[in-house]
């Protein structure tokens, strides 16, 4: 069956062209039922009619749908603990990402007579070839997997030089670990470990969102949003809930 015709009606319409966008294009496996979930429940009908009237434009009601469906606490099972690691641990990865990427830059720049990353990368590719054309040169099975392995790779990395180059990406990412490594703590449920974890830390994220960005808390969208994302019964979550929840 098509999945427009499994989404409802009342459902705004640059939502129904991106779900079925996402269905027909993405790769979601098992969290295609979430998305199907979002777009099509009856409890969601209201929350997506609220929501259109509030929205300055379009791309906020997909920015939203995209903030629930990918949302962390959504992954795994609803009453497991949140498994993530401190907001200090995180700050030492991000800035050791951080001096990782920018040694590699500057290993980069050795390669280069002239120090220059992107002089380097091209280096690189070039003695790759080379190896290419040795491996190529031998009748053994081990050494005709290199090839296609060396083969393989060639072609990702052209794919990818396409789109933008690979030094570019490194310094993307050196500046993204840079400014994760400024980001406020994450604002994480206390209790972790018990079995409302998950939902609490939803429920609070969704006040702030929806807070921010459409300038409502309203304590029955945001249980319906709840309880239809998590796939549990229609008042297992209730008004009150989201209430005693202070941010």
């Amino acid at each position: 069956m098509p999945i427009a015709s499994k989404l409802p009606e009342w459902l705004p319409e640059h939502i129904y062209a991106y779900a079925v966008h996402l269905i027909g294009k993405a790769d979601l496996n098992s969290t295609e039922p979430l998305l199907l979930r979002l777009v099509t429940h009856d409890k969601m009908k209201g929350v997506w009619k609220t929501l259109s009237k509030k929205a300055t434009d379009q791309q906020q009601l997909i920015d939203f749908l995209e903030f629930v469906r990918l949302h962390h606490a959504l992954e795994g099972k609803p009453k497991e603990a949140i498994n993530i690691p401190s907001d200090n641990s995180q700050r030492i990865v991000f800035n050791n990402i951080d001096k990782l990427v920018k040694l590699l830059l500057n290993e980069l720049r050795g390669l280069s007579p002239i120090r220059d990353e992107e002089d380097g990368w091209r280096m690189l590719e070039s003695t790759l070839s080379r190896a290419e054309f040795h491996f190529v040169s031998q009748s053994e099975p081990e050494a005709l997997k290199k090839f296609m392995d060396i083969k393989h790779l060639q072609s990702l990395l052209v794919s990818t030089q396409q789109q933008q180059s690979i030094v570019g990406t490194l310094e993307s990412i050196s500046l993204a670990a840079q400014y994760a490594e400024t980001a406020p703590d994450a604002q994480l449920p206390v209790r972790r470990s018990s079995e409302r974890a998950k939902v609490n830390w939803l429920i609070q994220e969704l006040k702030r969102y929806l807070n921010n960005h459409f300038h409502t808390e309203s304590p029955s969208m945001i249980a319906n949003i709840v309880n239809v994302a998590f796939n549990l019964s229609s008042d297992a979550v209730n008004d009150d809930d989201v209430r005693k929840l202070k941010l």
